[in-house]
């Protein structure tokens, strides 16, 4: 049994910077949900050397902009989740139906987009505005073309 003791500690001591690794660290941000969450899309502006008062007034607008079209983003996704069940089980006459409403629902997204981008422009500097227009222009390219998904 005596034996066993030191075998069996200097096995917890070797695991136990194992352990110490595989635990999130407590600056990481979380996985899902909570301020991470909120958060998604500022990391991109933070190259824009955003002063505090712009990025307050961006989380207001942003904030604003999530109740107004909250709902409008919501019936999208459902759309689009009605139309992949449609396309796997073969429903041809329930896939058209729901084109048609993605087709009636696309410009009310797009003018919410573009009064999105007017509100955020306002609050930058034209040195911003450039700099994120070159940002976005980069990211339509990784996209190749941007074109959003093709139904």
């Amino acid at each position: 049994m005596k034996r066993w003791i030191p075998a069996l500690l200097l096995a917890v001591l070797s695991l136990s910077p194992v352990a110490a690794y595989a635990q999130p660290s407590p600056s990481a941000p979380p996985q899902q949900g909570g301020m991470y969450k909120q958060e998604r899309g500022m990391h991109k502006l933070d190259q824009l050397g955003l002063s505090p008062q712009q990025e307050e007034q961006i989380r207001a607008l942003r904030e604003q902009e999530k109740q107004k079209n909250g709902p409008l983003i919501a019936q999208a996704r459902d759309l689009r989740e009605q139309a992949k069940a449609a396309r796997e089980s073969g429903d041809q006459a329930k896939l058209q139906s729901v084109r048609s409403q993605m087709q009636t629902l696309k410009p009310r997204l797009q003018e919410a987009r573009a009064d999105y981008k007017q509100k955020l422009d306002a609050i930058l500097t034209p040195e911003q505005r450039t700099k994120l227009d070159q940002m976005r222009a980069e990211h339509k390219e990784q996209r190749r073309g941007g074109e959003g998904l093709k139904y």
